[in-house]
């Protein structure tokens, strides 16, 4: 259950980190979007090999199809947030992080 966390606060920090680029936004959205597209059983079938059978399989596929749209949005979220907006929060002192 711990796995969920921490792959969302990945998902946010490289939207933190691509969000910039317009390249690498992209190629990030793009990548969650054809991870979106692939069969649940398919998925499964191929964890199965890999992980035998049990729980780990489940949860694995179950915190990958549940981080992919965390990326996307948070992307297309810190890309939507005006530039004017932005410069108002650096003049009051915040960084850039």
């Amino acid at each position: 259950m711990l796995s969920l966390p921490l792959l969302q606060g990945l998902a946010l920090a490289i939207a933190a980190l691509v969000y910039r680029s317009r390249a690498g936004a992209a190629f990030a959205t793009a990548v969650a979007s054809v991870g979106m597209t692939v069969p649940s059983l398919a998925l499964l079938a191929l964890l199965l090999i890999v992980f035998g059978l049990g729980v780990t399989p489940s949860v694995t596929m179950l915190a990958f199809y549940a981080t992919l749209p965390i990326l996307t949005s948070a992307i297309v979220g810190l890309q939507a947030v005006p530039p004017a907006l932005v410069e108002a929060a650096r003049g009051l002192g915040m960084p850039r992080w």
